[in-house]
C-alpha cells in the first residue's frame, strides 16, 4: 500500500514538473515570437516615420503611419495567444512608400528659375 502511494506521488510530482516545463518554454517561444513579429519592427517603424517628420516628408511619415496602422490591424493578442502575422515586414512596406515619394518627387516638374 505505502509503495503504491509512493509511486502515484511520484507520477504526479514528475507530470507536473513535465507540463511546467513545457508551459514555460512555450511561453518563452512565445516571447521571442512577438519580439520578432512585433516589438522590434514596431520601434523602427516609429523610428522611421519621427526621422521622417523630423525632415519634413509629413506626407511619407502620414503614409507610414497608415500602413502601420493597418499591418497592425492584422495582428491583435488575445489573453496569452498571439494571433495574426504580427508587423515583421512592415518595414518593406515603408521601403515600397519610400520608392513611391522618390519616383513621385522627380516626376514632379522643377519651377522655372528667375
Amino acid at each position: 500500500m505505502k509503495k503504491t502511494f509512493i509511486t502515484i506521488l511520484v507520477t504526479a510530482l514528475v507530470t507536473s514538473f513535465c507540463w511546467y516545463a513545457a508551459n514555460k518554454a512555450l511561453r518563452r517561444i512565445d516571447a521571442v515570437w512577438l519580439m520578432s513579429a512585433v516589438k522590434a519592427p514596431g520601434m523602427m517603424a516609429f523610428d522611421s516615420i519621427e526621422a521622417d517628420q523630423f525632415a519634413g516628408r509629413s506626407e511619407v511619415a502620414k503614409a507610414k503611419l497608415v500602413a502601420l496602422k493597418k499591418q497592425w490591424g492584422k495582428f491583435y493578442r488575445e489573453q496569452d495567444e498571439c494571433i495574426g502575422e504580427g508587423i515583421g515586414n512592415i518595414m518593406i512596406t515603408f521601403g515600397k512608400i519610400d520608392t513611391e515619394a522618390v519616383s513621385v518627387k522627380k516626376v514632379e516638374p522643377s519651377t522655372p528659375m528667375k
